[in-house]
């Protein structure tokens, strides 16, 4: 470190200074807090430097930020538009399945500055975008703080990178030290408070790991005056389980669908970081599940339609076909809503391929008889065939006339139905992008299908006036090759091999009794639960990927649940609101692209659960103010709606005899909008108060004239009026410091308890003038120094470098393994009351 040397005059200033009065604040923010912008991108270089993240107006993805060109405009549709730039955003900021590296030719890159912090509100889902931080930040600036110059500052980070990838991609880890360094100097060696929101309160753990290791305890020690985790999930957050399972919508809802949400969630590597491991005693399970069996169903070949579209003009004739289908008993469908593939093209040879596949799911004691499965051919709407027409002239007139032809016919076909009550199959129905174009005749699946046999049928799809009229005697047909298989629930999984559990519920823990009628569901582990959703390679994927650190193990209890290595630990968090805590799970009836992300399970609606201390709802199991936690000595209370209790008061695990460790805890305080808080901004604001006047009352300060001067017995270039070099001081506190001396604070200087000073005794020895030929320290003392001495006391205090002379050392104090700081201040500088 360079030697920095302080005059009178700037050490006055260093004092006087309004930030003096606070400590030094870095801010780590939360997930999806930071804004990221484009470094490198082949894909669209014009990107480059842009922000990516929070960079455009959601939930509209705007084709003009996407650059795209007006030509294209001019030939597109504001839909396409969209759809093409989400596409592209999503090749940005999706990462590669590896969970390590970005897709290929991107790079992202964290703003690095206050301005940075971005976080989603509900609001921000509006072109105005929100920062959940700028009113916590505005509190600190006013009270005091400056995040340009002096004593506010925070360190953005790349939040879908797990820590290791963190440092080996972007260097973060390194580059927040030398930032705290700077921030330390530029503060006159006020060391700093390290403030960790929400996910944020994890990489701070991890960066004051990776500074014991690259820098050493007495560094961390003097820099790092507390590490303050605001929310912070420490054991991690249920919930993380469900957006793996089923997706969150991130704020993101407007913008991506559920598949999109799905495979952009379960590529972040930093998600298994939140994933609770061992639930503490008395946490029940985070997964229920109901054991039901999935009748799988597949097109494993394309098909022909060109017989039931002959008879049309070319300009009639579908170019694209999509298949619908329903399953269930025969009158009264299980699926309510059939499943639809994607509208397919039609081949320049005429055939059709459906890539798709369906699920559909029934209760664990389905009928075995009486199930039939029926399907339908759709074309697009009406509506769709007139968007595509318009693109290149405008609709003829007979084409007007047979869209009101149509309608006419609709209409007639709705009165009669009605009037008959002949009802009509789910998969007929009609929706704004296709209408029915074949239908087939219900199908009774054999018995044989639900014992474990795949079979394959040749189903016959009647065009729709043929299947409607019942007279036909040519009927218009095509056929579509089906594969349906059974796949039974299976009450046990094979375990497997893996270095950490995921959410595994702790021995003696009651399961919740979680029920759907006569039918209960299962509780599970986590591993269990994303087994079943088919996320094995996610698993293997997030394994191998937090193996990779193995120096500091960020999912180890050395680096992930016991203590930090600070001094002090002063954790503040809110309360008593409603939790969640575990997820009521169903299979679904979906479909589903090959080598898509899937989601064959949801949330059930209809689960009920009877226990005092837990509700369910929507499918969600919450602790609630009434809850009892065995790990917090069965006291009633809850988490702040995202992080459970047990989590957040995980902090006080930490106490011991070499770190002191406080709580605030703020009652009905949520976890978003804990950062808006007026009590969590007066707390945050009296704690570096509070702290700054504690390392101010160790510095021993009397009313002294003359300059200061800073005294240190080492070998250099002496600063004026010393015989030896500046060394920055430790600024680190005591926590069992029981000085009662008081002074503004600022480059404060820690208290030493071995150092015993007499108040009411001035030295003998003085500061030694300035001298080219570097006297020893131990030579008589100029006239000059003695007439300082005549009006005041010296001074004298210890910082926690080694000694390498003793030479200065003073006769009343004693040492051991210090340096001696002498300092004397001028006389009108304000002291405390006490002095």
């Amino acid at each position: 470190m360079d030697k920095l040397a302080l005059d009178s005059d700037g050490l006055k200033r260093c004092l006087e200074s309004p930030a003096s009065k606070l400590l030094p604040i870095m801010i780590i923010p939360g997930f999806m807090d930071s804004g990221l912008k484009v470094h490198q991108s082949k894909i669209r270089p014009e990107w480059e430097g842009e922000r990516i993240w929070m960079g455009f107006p959601l939930p509209k993805v705007s084709p003009s930020y996407c650059g795209a060109p007006h030509e294209e405009k001019d030939r597109q549709s504001d839909q396409e538009q969209q759809e093409q730039c989400k596409a592209v955003w999503l090749d940005h900021v999706e990462l590669d399945p590896n969970m390590r590296d970005e897709k290929e030719g991107v790079k992202l890159a964290p703003t690095v500055e206050l301005g940075a912090l971005e976080g989603l509100t509900e609001e921000s889902s509006t072109d105005e975008q929100k920062s959940s931080f700028d009113p916590l930040i505005r509190a600190l600036e006013k009270a005091g703080y400056n995040d340009s110059t002096i004593n506010l500052e925070a360190a953005p980070y790349d939040w879908r990178m797990s820590p290791l990838h963190l440092e080996l991609n972007h260097q973060y880890f390194s580059k927040t030290i030398q930032m705290i360094e700077d921030m330390y100097q530029r503060n006159k060696y006020a060391p700093v408070i390290l403030l960790g929101y929400s996910l944020g309160a994890k990489v701070a753990h991890y960066l004051l790991n990776f500074a014991m290791l690259k820098k050493g305890k007495a560094w961390v020690s003097s820099r790092i005056y507390s590490f303050v985790p605001v929310a912070a999930p420490l054991l991690g957050a249920p919930m993380i389980l469900r957006s793996i399972i089923g997706g969150d919508m991130m704020g993101l809802s407007n913008c991506l669908n559920d598949e999109e949400l799905l495979g952009l969630q379960r590529s972040f590597g930093s998600l298994p970081w939140l994933l609770p491991s061992m639930l503490p005693p008395g946490v029940p399970s985070s997964a229920y599940v109901m054991s039901s069996g999935t009748l799988f169903v597949e097109f494993p070949f394309g098909m022909d339609p060109s017989i039931l579209i002959q008879d049309r003009q070319d300009k009639c004739k579908p170019n694209q076909l999509r298949l619908v289908m329903s399953c269930g008993q025969k009158g009264d469908p299980i699926s309510t809503a059939p499943q639809k593939t994607m509208f397919s093209e039609i081949s320049p040879e005429g055939i059709c391929v459906f890539e798709e596949f369906m699920t559909f799911s029934a209760g664990p004691r389905a009928r075995k008889r009486g199930n039939f499965f029926q399907i339908a051919l759709h074309e697009p709407s009406l509506a769709e065939s007139t968007s595509q027409e318009t693109k290149n002239g405008s609709i003829s007139l007979w084409i007007l006339k047979f869209v009101t032809l149509y309608f006419i016919y609709e209409a007639i076909a709705k009165i009669l139905q009605w009037v008959i009550h002949d009802p009509e199959p789910p998969v007929m129905a009609s929706d704004e992008h296709g209408s029915p174009l074949a239908l087939s005749e219900p199908i009774a699946l054999p018995v044989s299908v639900f014992k474990g046999k795949a079979m394959r049928f040749k189903v016959a799809l009647y065009h729709k006036t043929d299947y409607e009229s019942k007279t036909a005697t040519n009927p218009r047909t095509s056929v579509v090759h089906v594969h349906i298989r059974w796949k039974r629930f299976r009450s046990k999984l094979p375990p497997r091999a893996q270095s950490r559990p995921i959410s595994e519920v702790a021995a003696q823990t009651p399961t919740l009794k979680v029920r759907n009628g006569r039918h209960q569901f299962k509780g599970m582990n986590g591993d269990e639960m994303l087994q079943r959703v088919g996320l094995n390679d996610f698993v293997e994927s997030a394994t191998s990927l937090y193996e990779e650190d193995k120096q500091l193990g960020p999912l180890s209890f050395s680096s992930s649940f016991d203590a930090p290595p600070v001094d002090r630990v002063h954790a503040i968090y809110g309360t008593n609101v409603p939790t969640e805590i575990g997820g009521v799970y169903e299979l679904k009836d979906a479909t589903l692209k090959p080598g898509g992300a899937k989601n064959v399970y949801c949330l059930s609606n209809a689960a009920t659960l009877s226990h005092s201390q837990y509700s369910l709802k929507k499918g969600l199991i919450r602790e609630t103010p009434r809850t009892k936690q065995v790990a917090a000595d069965n006291r009633r209370a809850c988490g702040d709606g995202v992080v459970p209790y047990w989590s957040l008061f995980h902090v006080n695990t930490w106490k011991g005899s070499d770190r002191e460790v406080t709580v605030t805890e703020l009652e009905d305080v949520g976890h978003e909008d804990i950062l808006s808080n007026s009590r969590f901004h007066e707390e945050l604001q009296t704690y570096s108060r509070r702290e700054a006047q504690k390392i101010a009352k160790s510095r021993k300060v009397m009313k002294v004239p003359s300059r200061a001067s800073v005294m240190r017995s080492n070998s250099g270039t002496a600063l004026p009026g010393t015989s030896g070099t500046l060394e920055p001081p430790d600024l680190t506190l005591s926590s069992d410091s029981s000085s009662t001396d008081s002074v503004e604070a600022g480059s404060s200087i820690t208290h030493a308890s071995k150092l015993e000073l007499n108040q009411t005794t001035v030295r003998d020895e003085a500061p030694m003038p300035h001298s080219n030929d570097k006297e020893d320290s131990n030579s008589s003392t100029s006239d000059s120094s003695k007439r300082d001495l005549e009006n005041g006391p010296t001074i004298v205090q210890s910082t926690p470098f080694p000694v390498e002379s003793q030479q200065m050392a003073p006769q009343d104090a004693t040492i051991a393994g210090t340096c001696t700081l002498v300092a004397s201040v001028d006389e009108d500088f304000p002291m405390d009351e006490q002095d």
